[in-house]
């Protein structure tokens, strides 16, 4: 996959071109426009993050910039959500970069500045980004047709491991490999537990 991209460059790749350069001014630094991506609400006159308060122009100016990066960053969960980009990332324990089932980016935030993408304790780091068009390699298409299959198999009710590996392999034939499956099973069934994470 020699055409990825890390996430932090999916804003100036693939986002509206005109609101990043803006946020990018204001910012001064990518670095700080990318945290500006994932920071919160501006709150009070002494939070400066998106800049000074100190008039009613000033202040409407700080939320433009709030609503302009949380526009960015809901168009970016889009072309996730939407298959349009595809994310491989890393998972506690887990020695290679999978790839995130689009249904994942329901719940999955990107954490642009830090290559992260994280939902209560589910989190995926090292971010690689590619269009879903330029998915090239015979293990990427397998992996992500059984991972879609998992996907439809977890809607359906079914969620039985060795069940699902029986009919998995019966319906992809020989070119699944166990680490494939065992890969695709994991994203797909592993549910997060405990409390949100705060950002």
């Amino acid at each position: 996959m020699d055409e990825t991209i890390p996430l932090c460059d999916v804003p100036e790749r693939f986002l509206d071109n005109q609101a990043w350069r803006e946020l990018l001014e204001f910012a001064r630094s990518k670095t700080s426009a990318l945290a500006l991506l994932n920071s919160p609400r501006p709150e009070g006159e002494m939070d400066l993050s998106w800049g000074p308060a100190e008039s009613m122009a000033e202040d409407h100016a700080r939320f433009r910039r709030f609503e302009n990066a949380r526009n960015l960053t809901q168009a970016a969960r889009e072309l996730f959500r939407a298959g349009t980009l595809v994310a491989f990332g890393y998972q506690k324990n887990m020695p290679d970069r999978v790839q995130i089932p689009k249904d994942r980016w329901e719940q999955l935030h990107p954490m642009f500045a830090t290559n992260r993408a994280v939902w209560m304790d589910l989190e995926f780091s090292s971010l690689q980004v590619i269009e879903a068009e330029k998915l090239s390699t015979p293990h990427e298409r397998m992996h992500s047709r059984c991972v879609s299959w998992l996907q439809a198999r977890r809607v359906a009710g079914e969620r039985s491991k060795k069940q699902l590996k029986h009919e998995a392999f019966k319906h992809f034939g020989p070119a699944l490999t166990d680490r494939m499956f065992e890969v695709a099973y994991k994203i797909v069934f592993d549910s997060p537990r405990g409390r949100p994470r705060k950002h």
